[in-house]
Formats: structure tokens, sequence, C-alpha cells
């Protein structure tokens, strides 16, 4: 529900109804619907990387095809969120932290080509 409707268009009364919470509960943990947004997005992002890095065996090399593959993949199969948030916030924050991953790893996995990186991005998200 958060990701799929405008901030302003969410009240902390509808988010404590849907999830069965009561506003003291709410305010206990968050101080307002943007906190919330952020804990949500941190611990979605916690979750995909620790999967990430499940499956490259521990592998920390970010740098290699098996990495990129296995970042696609997760990003595939969470792709409603990855989809909903892009929508919602665009690619400003993630942009701060990808930027080098995308001129070190997917340019140079898809020849150095920024347009083809991006297309192959665009069409995991949109499967």
């Amino acid at each position: 529900m958060v990701l799929n409707k405008k901030t302003n268009q969410i009240s902390v009364r509808e988010i404590c109804e849907a999830t069965g919470i009561n506003r003291s509960s709410f305010y206990l943990h968050y101080a307002d619907i943007p906190a919330l947004i952020t804990a949500i997005v941190w611990e979605k992002w916690t979750e995909s990387v620790e999967r990430i890095h499940e499956e490259m065996h521990g592998d920390p090399n970010i740098f290699s095809e098996a990495y990129v593959a296995a970042t696609l993949r997760e990003a595939k199969r969470d792709r409603a969120f990855y989809r909903a948030y892009f929508e919602k916030f665009g690619t400003a924050e993630v942009e701060k932290g990808y930027q080098t991953l995308f001129e070190n790893v997917f340019k140079p996995f898809f020849g150095g080509s920024a347009s083809r990186a991006s297309t192959a991005w665009n069409i995991i998200l949109n499967l």
C-alpha cells in the first residue's frame, strides 16, 4: 500500500487499520510515514543483498559476471517492489549508491554500452 500510493494520500490511520495496529504502536516505531517507507526500503534492500550473497556463496567480487547475474535475478524475483519503488521515488537515491556499480559492473558486462545495460535492467523489471 505504501509504495502503491502517493505519500500524501496515505494516512497513519489507514496504515493502522490495514495492519491491525494502533496509532500509538505506529508512532512508537516510526516518526511518520516517510520513516516507515525508509524502514521498508532498508529491510527489502537488506534481504536482497543477503540473498545475493548467499547465491554467491560468500564471494565478495561484485564486479564479476556471476554477481551481476545474481543481482538481476534478485531484481526479477522482487520486481513488483522495485517497480513500485522506482515509480514512486525515481532513481535519485538509488543512483547515489549504484553509479559506481553501474559503471564498473553493468556497463562492462554489456560491452561498455550504457544503453544496453539500462535496457537489460528495464527488461528484467518488466518481465
